[in-house]
């Protein structure tokens, strides 16, 4: 640690030591340890600088790794919830603004700003249902992550593992995916057998390449049962911002691939709170399909799932939003209502197909289909 400190007194902008310093940061020093507070410092001059410049996804971001450092620091937990309320996240904000009173940070000024935003959230989704919208567990893709053997030798050695945890924790940042793996150098045989003993949905094979202007990632995505490769992406940045900009753009990317399933979590007659808000980019008046959570099958050779038309259960028109759960109406066709709390809704689209049913699907095709 000694060495990549006074490495970074020398260059300071250099990301890939700062990454891989603060990663041993987290993993081997206390959260209260001074270290930790002086790499998250860094951080947050540059999150500081995102925000005036309006790029607040960014800004976002390195708030969200400063506090992976220091997550007690109060002051940067109170920038990281006003941050949250400028991007329209009120309940995110109110319940960051608890966060720092819970843990002994509370002053007078904060008790006042709780009280305003409980008041003004009194009609809210979550509060008129009594929901803890942030301690749900949510509906989640599960993936793995691996290092491919024959990925380039980086410009630092043995820094690959350190970018590969990046890539991992920034992956796990996101609600709805579910990193449960993640390794260096492996060839496919057995990235996809790590992959199988996980039982994860998909697995990427990453490559890092790097140079001293540009930083670039490539990988491929395979269906975690049947190892099929379904789609490749690349990312190159350059600039003095090239590795975490194609982090964050890879993880993006990575996010932007899986279709959104939510769960119904409460209902009283026609009305239903399914667990997806605006952060989880829920429109008001959007429509989802219900379905038992047997009737979506993963595609053999796709990122998307499928489902039998004649399995649609009822459909949900979203009427009001919160920041992670949603209220909407249930109307079910005929007279028969079959829908129950843990029921799946989705948003039918190109990742999540209807499709007939009849001689094309036979009931012994469907079934060997849904085999795991």
């Amino acid at each position: 640690m000694d060495s990549f400190r006074t490495a970074l007194r020398y260059e300071p902008d250099n990301e890939i030591i700062r990454l891989v310093s603060e990663n041993m940061a987290i993993r081997e020093y206390p959260m209260d340890a001074p270290l930790r507070a002086e790499f998250a410092a860094y951080v947050v001059e540059q999150a500081e600088l995102f925000a005036d410049g309006y790029l607040y996804s960014k800004a976002l971001s390195f708030y969200q790794r400063a506090l992976r450092l220091t997550p007690f620091d109060v002051s940067l937990r109170l920038a990281y919830a006003e941050l949250h309320q400028t991007l329209g996240h009120t309940a995110t904000y109110l319940q960051e603004l608890a966060v720092i009173t819970n843990s002994g940070g509370g002053t007078p000024e904060l008790d006042r700003r709780i009280s305003i935003y409980e008041n003004t959230l009194s009609e809210s989704v979550a509060f008129q249902w009594d929901i803890d919208q942030f301690t749900l567990s949510k509906s989640q893709t599960s993936i793995a992550v691996f290092l491919a053997a024959d990925s380039a030798a980086l410009t630092y050695p043995l820094a690959e593992r350190s970018l590969l945890e990046s890539v991992a924790r920034n992956l796990q940042s996101l609600e709805r995916l579910d990193v449960r793996q993640s390794g260096v150098s492996l060839d496919f045989a057995n990235a996809f057998a790590e992959a199988r003993s996980q039982n994860v949905q998909f697995f990427i094979l990453l490559r890092f390449a790097d140079t001293r202007r540009t930083f670039a990632l490539d990988a491929t995505v395979y269906v975690g049962r049947t190892g099929v490769p379904v789609t490749s992406i690349s990312v190159a940045r350059v600039g003095p911002n090239r590795v975490i900009d194609a982090l964050e753009a890879f993880s993006r990317r990575i996010d932007g691939l899986f279709p959104l399933q939510t769960t119904i979590i409460r209902r009283r007659g026609a009305r239903v709170v399914i667990d997806a808000g605006v952060r989880d980019g829920i429109n008001e008046g959007a429509q989802l399909a219900v379905l038992a959570p047997e009737a979506i099958m993963t595609e053999a050779g796709a990122i998307g799932f499928s489902y039998n038309a004649e399995s649609v259960l009822g459909t949900i028109t979203v009427t009001r939003l919160d920041d992670l759960i949603s209220e909407g109406i249930l109307s079910v066709d005929g007279l028969l209502d079959a829908v129950v709390v843990g029921d799946t809704a989705v948003l039918p689209g190109e990742s999540i197909v209807e499709r007939s049913s009849g001689t094309l699907y036979p009931l012994l095709y469907d079934r060997v289909r849904a085999l795991r």
